[in-house]
This record gives structure tokens, C-alpha cells and sequence, in this order.
């Protein structure tokens, strides 16, 4: 199994789009989705207020996903607004475009099994935004963390 990883894509801000386009045309070509998987970690988009900066995601994502090569995306602060500040309202925007679903739970945890060697491999994704929240975002946050973690003790 290779582990393709794509990062830092800044969807939307000047050619960036038909980049991403012509990298997945290539991966395409050259890779098997059989074996292959994709990993696109953190600012898919430049900018989460705008949406045509999803849309043309979403278009260079089509490429890969018709192909049927697995893909696993985890967001970055550009993904949720400009950059500086994330918005709540454009976190429920983008797990709806790549997720199909406006709440999603971190840290997120996928098991890919090799089909040659039937290695497994976790991927687990978590989310940068919390320390862009306000104290009571981040409290329910860090609450739903502790709630997901296993509990090793009785106690």
C-alpha cells in the first residue's frame, strides 16, 4: 500500500484549483486505486467563505473518488474560515461538502487494511481548530475528547 499525501492544497486562491485538477488527473494515471490511498491534510480550501472555492475542491476530488481510490481528508484552519479566526457555522459547511454531514466527531479514526500484505494502518485525524475557539467551544471540545477516549481504569 503507498500513502499519498497532499497538503496544504489552498483551494481557490489563484490557480490553485486546476493544479489540484491536474495532480489528481495524474495520480490517476500513474497510481492503483487498488493499493494506493490519499491523505489530504489540512487547508483543502484558501478560504471556507467562499464557496466556489468547495466547489472547485470538490471537482479535483470527483477525479479521484470516480477513479476509486480511497480518500481521507482532515481539515486545517483555512477550511473553516480565512485563516485567522475559524467560524463555527463554516465548520458545519465543510463537513457537510466532504463529509455529507454538519457534525463531525474528532479525532477521527480510520483502519485501512492493506490487500497484499493485510497490514493494518489507523489514520486518525484530528482537528486544529480548537485552539481557535472561544473557552466554552474549546471546553465542549476537550469534553467530547475525553468522552471518546477509552477508560483504562475502574475508577
Amino acid at each position: 500500500m503507498k500513502i499519498i499525501h497532499l497538503s496544504d492544497l489552498h483551494i481557490g486562491y489563484g490557480e490553485t484549483g486546476n493544479m489540484f485538477k491536474r495532480i489528481a488527473e495524474g495520480l490517476v494515471k500513474k497510481n492503483d486505486p487498488d493499493k494506493d490511498i490519499i491523505v489530504i491534510t489540512g487547508d483543502l480550501v484558501d478560504d471556507a467563505n467562499h464557496e466556489e472555492h468547495f466547489d472547485e475542491a470538490k471537482a479535483g476530488l470527483k477525479i479521484l473518488t470516480k477513479a476509486k481510490f480511497q480518500v481521507l481528508i482532515c481539515p486545517g484552519n483555512h477550511d473553516y474560515g480565512a485563516g485567522a479566526q475559524a467560524d463555527k457555522d463554516l465548520v458545519r459547511v465543510f463537513n457537510q461538502h466532504f463529509f455529507n454531514q454538519k457534525t463531525v466527531t474528532y479525532p477521527r479514526v480510520k483502519v485501512i487494511t492493506d490487500k497484499k500484505t493485510k497490514k493494518r494502518v489507523a489514520f486518525i485525524a484530528l482537528d486544529s481548530m480548537v485552539e481557535e475557539l472561544g473557552f466554552f467551544d474549546q471546553w465542549g471540545a476537550k469534553e467530547n475528547w475525553a468522552r471518546s477516549r477509552p477508560i483504562n481504569s475502574p475508577n
